[in-house]
């Protein structure tokens, strides 16, 4: 493996095949460093550097979500996946950034850049619950121990972080400085220098949502042996900071070539891994094709109930209508009765009325008779 010189900021860089190779950077990072990323969300961080290098075979991502969560759970998370599978990076899930050193994967690999963006330890109260600041307190000890053993010579660690309260409380360089590792330096950290990252909450309630970043940096951090080289004297010049590096470059070829007799070994775990890998990846993809099967199938389900809905409503508001109908029925109903009823008190009312007029009809006709009578009788008197 290739080894990287360092003159502060000044990358003296070797392609791990040992040919020289076009350098490409987005920022403090190169496609040169073999950059391990830790607790990445939505992948869009790893995303951002795989897309600025063009490559992303010198990224290794991980999460601690399995990958069916991260799909489930960011929007993004499948189309980031497959763009850094696409570029040839190796994504890993379920990796804890507290015992990632044991990882059967991780625990043969060394790295030139350890970065970790926004650690949290989860939501288990308010951010300002002092048992809630140790456990970030915790997370952030156990990442460094970790860190520190997956380091290449002249490796550094990365970890963004808000600043205002609480998240100072969380004392973030005794942390590192606990388990021997020198604080190097602080920068700003604008994400929109990282085009299409997107900081998305972990866990919660509110999982896969964006949050407010407010002032935060990215802390640097290196093993504290590298900062005995001279290198780091206050006053040295250029030629002596390279003479310096070449010595300690030296001592690395010297180290690999050891490490060179144990290669058969080491090939034979690799291709296993690899094939592991491709086995991983058959597997993830033959979840993906279920995955999405039952996707469509759900919604055709949804679409079925939402017809089903829509008949039953339509067949809701034609009963309404026929029960509107039958209610004019029976009004009509009701006023044809009422008309009946009254024509039938008129004819009554005539019926008396003809009655009344026969009777006085015959009372007049019986008087008239009567007066004949008397008027007879008075004349044959006479």
């Amino acid at each position: 493996m290739g080894s990287n010189l360092h003159d502060g900021d000044i990358l003296i860089s070797k392609h791990p095949l040992g040919q020289p190779a076009l350098e490409k950077r987005i920022m403090r990072y190169s496609n040169f460093h073999h950059i391990l990323l830790v607790g990445e969300g939505d992948f869009s961080f790893s995303s951002a550097l795989a897309k600025a290098f063009g490559s992303a075979e010198n990224i290794v991502a991980t999460s601690l979500d399995s990958r069916e969560e991260v799909i489930s759970s960011y929007i993004y998370g499948q189309d980031n996946l497959r763009s850094l599978e696409k570029r040839r990076a190796m994504t890993l899930h379920s990796v804890d950034a507290k015992t990632m050193k044991k990882h059967e994967i991780l625990r043969e690999m060394l790295f030139d850049r350890i970065v970790f963006n926004f650690p949290h330890a989860g939501f288990f109260g308010k951010e300002t619950d002092n048992k809630l600041i140790e456990k970030h307190r915790h997370l952030l000890k156990m990442f460094f121990k970790n860190g520190m053993a997956m380091l290449n010579n002249m490796g550094e660690i990365h970890v963004t972080h808000k600043e205002k309260d609480p998240y100072d409380k969380w004392k973030l360089v005794e942390q590192a400085e606990t388990c021997g590792l020198l604080f190097k330096e602080s920068v700003d950290f604008n994400k929109a220098e990282y085009p299409g990252y997107t900081n998305r909450r972990g866990a919660g309630p509110n999982i896969g949502y964006t949050f407010h970043l407010g002032e935060c940096r990215t802390y640097m951090f290196i093993v504290r042996e590298s900062m005995t080289t001279p290198c780091m004297s206050l006053n040295y010049n250029k030629e002596s900071v390279y003479e310096a590096l070449r010595l300690k470059e030296d001592a690395a070829n010297q180290r690999d070539a050891t490490i060179l007799e144990l290669g058969i070994e080491r090939k034979a775990r690799k291709d296993a891994e690899s094939a592991k890998a491709n086995i991983e990846g058959s597997l993830n993809y033959n979840k993906e094709s279920v995955y999405d099967f039952q996707i469509k199938k759900i919604n055709q389900l949804e679409r079925q109930r939402d017809d089903a809905l829509y008949q039953q409503e339509a067949a809701c508001r034609e009963k309404e209508k026929i029960a509107r109908q039958l209610n004019e029925v029976s009004r009509l109903k009701e006023e044809a009765i009422y008309e009946k009823e009254k024509i039938l008190r008129e004819c009554n009312d005539l019926a008396n009325q003809k009655d009344e007029n026969v009777y006085w009809a015959i009372v007049a006709f019986c008087g008239l008779g009567l007066c004949k009578i008397v008027s007879s009788m008075y004349s044959r008197k006479k």
